[in-house]
């Protein structure tokens, strides 16, 4: 960690740590684009100019790292975030979207990122991390597959699944049934469903409304 005079700082670059990954932290320090301090009982930690502009690179909202935002943020109009959603959410269901293959597999483990994790860190935080050989697009599907497969009865198949017929995240189970699931699946898969994996199913809604 760079040894660095805290009086020469601007305030307004100290970063909030909570706003990182521990791995997305030490690699960012490592390439010096974040210097800090670190005593018994505090921490002092903040953006350099070059971390600034890399780590912006990646799309992630500098404002949302720092200790002290800024009051004045741009905000996309709702209409456009909207259409974003839905051309993001018609373009998942026309293509099979798996959950972790191989190689995605082996660039988390040597970048030190476990499935845990996806609960924690950003899409932009993991791109970053993995040097975007994972990307931040890919990064928010695994991040919101994994919250799918956390819930009982609910398997890595059953997520690709799921996500064929735009359930991207537990909250799009809450309003629906098992049935209503089953006959999308099957209109959209082409082949029944069986009753074991319309148990999961219910087992998963239920858990959502407990």
């Amino acid at each position: 960690m760079s040894e660095i005079d805290i009086s020469e700082m601007n305030s307004n670059d100290q970063i909030n740590t909570f706003a990182f990954g521990n791995v997305f932290l030490k690699r960012a320090i490592e390439l010096g684009w974040i210097v800090g301090k670190k005593e018994k009982t505090e921490k002092w930690f903040f953006l350099t100019e070059k971390g600034k502009e890399e780590i912006g690179s990646f799309g992630i909202d500098i404002n949302e790292l720092l200790k002290y935002k800024s009051v004045q943020k741009k905000i996309e109009p709702e209409g456009i975030q909207r259409f974003h959603v839905m051309k993001q959410m018609t373009e998942d269901v026309h293509h099979n979207v798996v959950y972790l293959t191989p190689e995605e597999e082996r660039i988390l483990r040597r970048c030190n990122v476990s499935e845990v994790e996806f609960g924690i860190l950003t899409p932009s935080q993991i791109a970053f991390t993995t040097n975007n050989q994972i990307t931040a697009e890919r990064a928010s599907q695994l991040i919101s597959m994994s919250a799918l497969k956390k819930l009982p009865g609910i398997g890595e198949t059953m997520v690709s699944k799921l996500y064929l017929i735009g359930i991207r995240n537990p909250e799009d189970l809450k309003f629906t049934t098992p049935e209503e699931l089953r006959i999308k699946l099957e209109q959209r898969l082409g082949a029944p469903i069986n009753d074991h994996i319309k148990d999961g199913l219910q087992k998963a809604i239920d858990s959502l409304h407990q």
